[in-house]
C-alpha cells in the first residue's frame, strides 16, 4: 500500500453549530444510528495498529465531524502517544483537522503547533453571511469568535486553510467575500458548493446555487486567482490548482475531478468504516476496523461496487472539457449528470484559454505558486 488516508470521526455527527446546509447531519438522519457517540481508546488503538501493520509509504490521519474538537484534547494527546508507540518503522505520518474554529484556544494552539497539524477552518465569507448560515445551536452568531481564533492560528504560524461553502447567498456577494478573504491574507482557500439535501426536491432547496450563479462565482474567483498568480502573490484555490495541474498532465489531487471514485477510509466513532465522507451510510458500510484490515476493507465487495458506480452521462462523452472535470463528483449528480455542468461549460468556454496560458507559464517557470 503506497499511501493510507484515514478520516476519523471522533464524535460522530455531534457538533456545536447548527448550519442549515450541513451534509453530514443530513446524512446521519438517514442512518439507523444517527450518532455513534465518542470514540474510545480501544477503537483508536486498533485504527493506529492496523495502519502501521499495513506498511504504507505514508499515512495521513484527518479528523473531522461533526465537530472533532468536541472530544477534547486528552483524546488527541492519547492518539499521538499511540502513534509514537506503534510506529516502529518510522513511517511518515501527517495530521490534519477540519473544524468550525469555534473552540480553538491557547491549549489547542500549543497542540497543533507541537504535532504540526494542518488546520482547516470553515468561514462563509463576510460577517453577515457567515452569521446567517453558521450559528450555534442556541442561535448565536459565531463570526467574531472564529475570526479571533484564526488570528491565534496565524500568530502561531500554524499552517491552515479556509473552507467556504458556496450557497445562493454567498454567490450574490461573491465579490465581497473574495475581497474579504484577500484582506485577511488567507493564502489557501477551498470553495465547496453546498450539497443538495437528501430526499428533498432540488427546486425546494433555496441555498443551492443556480447555474448562472455558480458560473459567475467561478469567473470572479478565477480572475482573482489569475491576478494573484501573475502578480507574484499567489493565493491557492483548490479547484483552479487542480485544473492547472490537469493541463500540465498531472493527476488531480481532488478526487471529484478524477473520473472515478477512489476509496479512502472514513472511520466512525464506533469503528465502522466507509469509503467516502459523502457516503457514510448503512448501505456503504465496508466493515468494522475491529474485524478487518485496511487491505480487506479496500478489496471488499462493497468497496469495489462503490468504485464502479461512477458512470459518465452520455453528454459527457462528446464534451470538449471532459479531460478537466471527468464528469464531476457523483454525489453532486442529478439524473446522472453533474449538477453544475452548465456552469462548468460556461466557465471553460470563457476562461480555458487563460487557464492553458497560465499552465504553460507555470511549466516554463515564468510564474510559480
Amino acid at each position: 500500500m503506497q499511501a493510507l488516508s484515514i478520516l476519523i470521526k471522533p464524535v460522530s455527527s455531534s457538533c456545536s453549530l447548527d448550519c442549515d446546509y450541513c451534509f453530514y447531519n443530513d446524512l446521519a438522519d438517514q442512518r439507523m444510528t444517527k450518532n455513534y457517540g465518542k470514540m474510545n481508546e480501544a477503537t483508536m488503538t486498533v485504527i493506529i495498529k492496523k495502519a502501521m501493520a499495513a506498511h504504507p509509504r505514508v499515512i495521513s490521519f484527518a479528523f473531522q465531524g461533526g465537530e472533532p474538537m468536541l472530544i477534547g484534547l486528552p483524546f488527541y494527546y492519547t492518539f499521538m502517544s499511540l502513534v509514537k508507540k506503534y510506529n516502529t518503522n518510522n513511517i511518515p505520518v501527517f495530521f490534519s483537522i477540519q473544524t468550525n474554529g469555534y473552540h480553538i484556544n491557547d491549549d489547542w494552539i500549543d497542540f497543533f503547533k507541537t504535532y504540526r497539524f494542518l488546520v482547516g477552518i470553515s468561514v462563509d465569507g463576510i460577517k453577515a453571511i457567515h452569521n446567517q448560515l453558521r450559528q450555534t445551536k442556541a442561535g448565536k452568531p459565531t463570526f467574531d469568535v472564529i475570526m479571533k481564533n484564526i488570528e491565534k492560528v496565524k500568530d502561531a504560524e500554524i499552517p491552515f486553510n479556509i473552507l467556504c461553502v458556496l450557497t445562493s447567498v454567498t454567490a450574490r456577494y461573491i465579490d465581497e467575500v473574495a475581497r474579504f478573504f484577500d484582506q485577511q491574507g488567507f493564502k489557501h482557500i477551498q470553495y465547496i458548493p453546498c450539497l443538495d439535501r437528501l430526499n428533498r426536491p432540488r427546486e425546494e432547496q433555496k441555498l443551492l446555487m443556480t447555474q448562472e450563479q455558480y458560473s459567475k462565482v467561478l469567473s470572479v474567483l478565477f480572475n482573482r486567482y489569475l491576478t494573484s498568480y501573475l502578480s507574484g502573490s499567489y493565493v491557492s484555490n483548490r479547484l483552479f490548482d487542480n485544473f492547472v495541474g490537469i493541463l500540465l498532465g498531472q493527476q488531480p489531487e481532488d478526487c471529484s475531478l478524477a473520473g472515478q471514485c477512489t476509496t479512502y477510509f472514513v472511520i466512525e466513532a464506533n469503528g465502522d468504516v466507509f469509503p467516502c465522507d459523502f457516503y457514510v451510510d448503512d448501505c456503504y458500510l465496508l466493515g468494522s476496523i475491529f474485524e478487518e484490515s485496511y487491505a480487506s476493507l479496500f478489496h471488499s465487495d462493497t468497496a469495489k461496487a462503490f468504485r464502479k458506480e461512477t458512470v459518465l452521462a452520455d453528454d459527457c462523452l462528446d464534451c470538449p472539457f471532459l479531460t478537466l472535470c471527468k464528469g464531476g463528483c457523483k454525489r453532486y449528480k442529478v439524473g446522472g449528470k453533474y449538477a453544475y455542468c452548465e456552469a462548468y461549460q460556461t466557465f471553460f468556454n470563457k476562461h480555458l484559454h487563460a487557464l492553458e496560458i497560465l499552465a504553460q507559464r507555470v511549466k516554463s517557470g515564468q510564474v510559480s505558486g
